[in-house]
Formats: C-alpha cells, sequence, structure tokens
C-alpha cells in the first residue's frame, strides 16, 4: 500500500489526479492510499505525525483569493525535515510551465502541466515510485515529543544510546531527540534495516558507520566522528555485519 498525500485546493484538479492515480493502480496492479489536503497548512500539520510515501503538490496554492501558503514554500517546509522528509517524492503539478523549474529546488522527481496526459502521468508515476521502493530499505520510526508524536526515516539516524532511563536518538544532521523509552523498543521498530546493538546501551545504523578500532565503532564523516564503543560480546557480530554490508554480501 502506497500512501498519497494530495495537495490541491481546486475539486477539478484534485480529481483529474484522482482518476489517474485509480488508472495507474489498476494497470500496474498497485494499491494506494490516497489523502487529500486543500491547504498547504493542513497537509504540513498532518504530515508530521502521518507516514506519507508521496506527495502531489499544487505549485500555485493557494487559490484566487490569495491566502495562506503557496505550494513552493510548503514543499520547502517539508524538506526542511531533512530527517523526517528528506527522500519522500514529491510531484509538483502546475497550470504555469515557467513554474515547473522551481521543482529543482526541493528535489521534485517530476512535473506534471495540468491538464496533464495519462502517458506523462505515468512516467512521473514510475521516477517516483522508484524512489518509494529505495526508501523501503529503510523504515519510519515514531519519536514521542512534548508536542505530540511524529515520525523520522531510519536512513538518517546515525545511532540510538540509552543514558539515565532516555533514550538520545542521532541523526546525520547532528540533531539528537531525546525521548522516554527503552533500546528494546527502538530495536523492535528497527530489525532488518541496518542497525545492531554494539553493546548493552546502544543501537547503531551500520551504514553510517565509516570505519572501527579495536574497541571502537567510528560515525559519520572525517569532519565529525562519533565514537561508540563496542562490548567484546558484540563485536565479533557487528564487525561481520558490518564487513558484510560493505562487500554487498
Amino acid at each position: 500500500m502506497v500512501k498519497i498525500a494530495l495537495v490541491e485546493d481546486t475539486d477539478a484538479d484534485a480529481l483529474l489526479t484522482s482518476q489517474a492515480l485509480d488508472r495507474f493502480a489498476g494497470d500496474e496492479g498497485l494499491h494506494f492510499e490516497v489523502t487529500r489536503y486543500t491547504s498547504a497548512e493542513d497537509f504540513l500539520t498532518d504530515a508530521r505525525a502521518r507516514l506519507i510515501d508521496m506527495i502531489f503538490l499544487d505549485i500555485e496554492m493557494p487559490g484566487a483569493d490569495g491566502l495562506g501558503m503557496d505550494g513552493m514554500t510548503a514543499a520547502q517546509q517539508y524538506r526542511s525535515r531533512i530527517e523526517i522528509h528528506g527522500t519522500k517524492p514529491i510531484i509538483f503539478t502546475t497550470k504555469v510551465a515557467q513554474l515547473a523549474a522551481k521543482g529543482y529546488e526541493v528535489s521534485a522527481v517530476g512535473y506534471l502541466i495540468k491538464p496533464f496526459d495519462y502517458a506523462t502521468f505515468a512516467l512521473t508515476m514510475k521516477r517516483a515510485l522508484a524512489q518509494v521502493e529505495l526508501n523501503a530499505d529503510a523504515v519510519d520510526v515514531k519519536i514521542p515529543s512534548a508536542e505530540g508524536t511524529f515520525w523520522i526515516s531510519s536512513r538518517v539516524i546515525t545511532y540510538i544510546e540509552v543514558r539515565d532511563h532516555l533514550v538520545y536518538v542521532h541523526t546525520e544532521d547532528g540533531k539528537v531527540f531525546t525521548v522516554w523509552g527503552s533500546l528494546k523498543e527502538y530495536a523492535a521498530q528497527l530489525e532488518g534495516v541496518h542497525f545492531m546493538q554494539c553493546h548493552r546501551y546502544c543501537l547503531v545504523n551500520l551504514q553510517h558507520v565509516s570505519g572501527f578500532t579495536d574497541k571502537e565503532l567510528l560515525i559519520g564523516s572525517e569532519d565529525n566522528v562519533d565514537r561508540v564503543s563496542m562490548s567484546r560480546g558484540k563485536k565479533a557480530a557487528v564487525l561481520d555485519a558490518l564487513l558484510a554490508m560493505k562487500s554487498g554480501l
């Protein structure tokens, strides 16, 4: 099931995209769950807590009244939450061809000039689904906070540690999310996506390991390396898994 956000303030244009999605799903034997938003603000609010695989976004929102956030600003804010949404494919829709080029500013996988034909739509969908399939190698991890629950991609988590009954989730851009919970809860969420326990109180994303010493894993780039210790009991299994992953085995 591919979860799609359709952000479109005009009913006729929303229907055009919905019908194209229905046709594509039938042709390809796929199942889509489509949630429509009539404003960028509603989309951004909901997207923080909802699992979404793909976004159709009207660049020209808001409507003729000129109120509310435009589609490009919404895309920029969505992408700015890189730990959550950096890899989710965005497809822009627009009636003004000159606006389409702006899609590259937020790494859109494509754009559709309304009213678009089905052949163009299908080609764009296949590119977006390729990104969705790539993202399937990761999972979305639930992070409870004072503002509510939201999700981050396991792809951007470097390691998770527990200290004094608090869980610290470290991400590749240097952010650290502090939450109540247990390492066991996160290990269950991350099973099968390159995470391993390197000692009793730490889970490491092997995809972010840049090297190792006799007792430590090196995480991150040369300019910003975190060192995480390996216990004697975990060392052999961790290094075997790391070398297998790096070798593509």
